[in-house]
């Protein structure tokens, strides 16, 4: 998705402590985002070495929620990529995607990205929680529950205004293509282990439908707003084992995302899966 994600980690806010009586785990909103930040930052220590397969499906959408034309398809080699900043500056980790196939064959150089397909650098989701993203989001504690995974705490989010929504147009293959921001616009709900901090779900939707204001030069195509009514995020993480060493690592397993607009604007559907996760190591000689 196009909108800014970017959570607070440690930043200690008003919280209302509600749902189930609770063990060993935390008791308030600072505390469990601390317990996260700490998880996500020994977790970017460890994926780094890690790459998977990544299987894409971008749906363009009717009005309806149906299928509005072919969907196109992607196999791309993943993998994540952080470097902690040394000057202050925000260290986010990346996803960085390497295309195999495109519906099914090797790509040609004709077979550039289109507007909906995911970029080939994007930020990793968890990179929200990392301490230096502070004062972006509210918390509220929900307390501890038994799902499916387990015993996780939920925390709910929204986020903190941040200037008004944003669009900007370019031509890609002959169409109109719109990256909308949409800052201070969302709100959702994060499910995580309440011992270790492992992120087991994340989802995020619009508090409400948002008006984009269209640039003047295209206004004549557009009309002077447009309206996104749904911008919805999902990312769910499974366990994945490794040997030599051995370790369990929660790492995403899918990601789904939907924008549906009011007016002329193309709706999509992006569904990504993930498999194959295994390890790179680079090696080398000493040469005389």
């Amino acid at each position: 998705m196009r909108a800014r994600l970017c959570l607070a980690a440690a930043l200690l806010l008003a919280c209302v402590i509600r749902g189930e009586a609770q063990s060993d785990g935390p008791r308030d909103v600072g505390t469990a985002l601390v317990r996260i930040s700490q998880y996500v930052h020994d977790y970017y220590s460890r994926a780094q070495s890690l790459v998977g397969t990544e299987r894409v499906v971008v749906q363009p959408l009717s009005r309806a929620f149906g299928m509005d034309g072919f969907a196109r398809t992607f196999i791309n080699e993943l993998r994540v990529e952080w470097n902690p900043r040394e000057d202050g500056a925000p260290a986010m980790a990346t996803m960085l995607r390497k295309q195999m196939t495109v519906n099914g064959r090797v790509p040609k150089p004709k077979d550039t990205p289109e507007c909906s397909d995911p970029l080939s650098e994007q930020v990793e989701p968890l990179s929200m929680f990392l301490p230096e993203f502070g004062e972006e989001y509210e918390f509220i504690w929900k307390g501890e529950r038994t799902e499916k995974e387990g015993r996780m705490m939920l925390l709910e989010f929204r986020e903190r205004p941040a200037g008004p929504a944003t669009s900007e147009w370019r031509e890609v293959k002959g169409e109109d293509c719109v990256m909308v921001s949409l800052p201070g616009a969302h709100a959702g709900r994060v499910w995580a282990d309440p011992t270790t901090g492992a992120v087991s779900r994340l989802e995020m939707h619009l508090k409400g439908p948002v008006d984009v204001k269209v640039p003047r030069d295209q206004q004549h195509k557009a009309g002077a707003y447009v309206t996104v009514e749904r911008s919805d995020y999902a990312i769910r993480y499974r366990a994945v084992k490794f040997q030599d060493p051995d370790e369990t690592l929660l790492l995403p397993a899918s990601i789904d995302i939907v924008r549906t607009y009011r007016n002329a604007l193309m709706s999509s559907r992006v569904t990504q899966a993930y498999t194959e996760f295994r390890r790179f190591l680079g090696s080398g000689r000493l040469v005389e």
